[in-house]
């Protein structure tokens, strides 16, 4: 492979290990996860909010031997009630970032394929961005390297190809958002930073200038609580079943496109769960208003020996 096509190109990181590396392998994976616990959904739903236009998913981005129906209840929706030739997957950055946005450029190897990136509508997203003083405090590109071992949008593209790889041209923009914590210390909303608004009011004019259907994938997990996540006792039935209340609250808001309102609640209480895709959430949830969220399925990943619980979720969003 030439140089050239080689440095546009993202190698799958965590082939072999978070799933198959072997395509046959990983086809029989998924077809599993889609037949798990889903019943006649898995053959495609329909939504709970009738003649609207599904619009975006959110789906975990835990490894998929965990995961795996939470995202399938989501994506099996895509074929049937989405009709988008472009997705936006916005996803949580694990590891510090200089900027708040790292955006690739690169197509995403798979052991299924290649998924292409669209480069065309990245320098679109840039030259709004260039267009005003705050847009020009942003470089999407500065941490692209921050892709190279995220798994929060790579686990993404293995159910997007999966679902849609055969049925039809897709192509997607990946984009990493940085921990929004900082907002929670400070007593104020993302919104205060200029930059952010400024961002997502770009997303939302690429997307507009994008001559097929554009959809969004949100790749966010919800609570990490435990010994392991710093917590000073271990996990017991009265602790989960009180994160479980604690996060359907949170998830009320998330299915009313309530942004700020979802940062208030996790705001309120310092971020004592640590919610690892509240970043992705907020800018989906923006860029998405005004719509109307149904909540699909909600699990916990427990630890057997109450050491750690990562919470998480998947719901579909149409037209407001």
């Amino acid at each position: 492979m030439a140089k050239s096509l080689r440095n546009l190109l993202r190698p799958a990181s965590h082939a072999g290990s978070a799933y198959a590396e072997d395509p046959a392998r990983l086809r029989r994976q998924l077809q599993g996860y889609f037949h798990a616990g889903n019943g006649p959904e898995a053959a495609g739903a329909e939504p709970a909010v009738a003649n609207r236009a599904l619009r975006a998913i959110v789906s975990p981005h835990i490894d998929p031997y965990r995961g795996g129906p939470v995202y399938a209840r989501a994506y099996q929706r895509l074929p049937r009630q989405c009709p988008a030739d472009l997705f936006v997957i916005l996803g949580t950055a694990h590891h510090r970032m200089r900027q708040w946005f790292a955006v690739s450029r690169r197509d995403f190897a798979t052991p299924l394929g290649v998924v292409q990136t669209d480069r065309v509508f990245i320098d679109r997203l840039a030259g709004h961005l260039a267009s005003s003083a705050a847009g020009r405090l942003i470089d999407p590109l500065e941490d692209e390297a921050a892709h190279r071992l995220e798994h929060s949008i790579e686990f993404q593209t293995i159910f997007l190809q999966y679902v849609l790889g055969a049925r039809r041209p897709l192509r997607i923009v990946p984009i990493l958002v940085s921990s929004f914590y900082e907002f929670i210390a400070d007593g104020c909303q993302p919104d205060a930073a200029p930059e952010i608004t400024c961002f997502i009011a770009a997303l939302k004019a690429a997307a507009a200038e994008h001559q097929g259907r554009v959809g969004y994938i949100g790749g966010v997990d919800l609570a990490h609580i435990g010994p392991d996540f710093g917590d000073p006792r271990r996990l017991d039935a009265r602790r989960l079943a009180q994160l479980a209340r604690d996060d359907q609250k949170l998830l009320e808001r998330v299915c009313r496109a309530d942004a700020k309102g979802m940062f208030r609640h996790v705001a309120a209480q310092g971020d004592a769960n640590r919610i690892c895709g509240l970043s992705p959430l907020y800018v989906l949830l923006e860029v998405l208003r005004p719509a109307v969220g149904e909540m699909l399925r909600y699990e916990q990943a427990v630890d057997p020996d109450g050491l750690s619980c990562v919470s998480f979720a998947s719901a579909a969003f149409y037209d407001g």
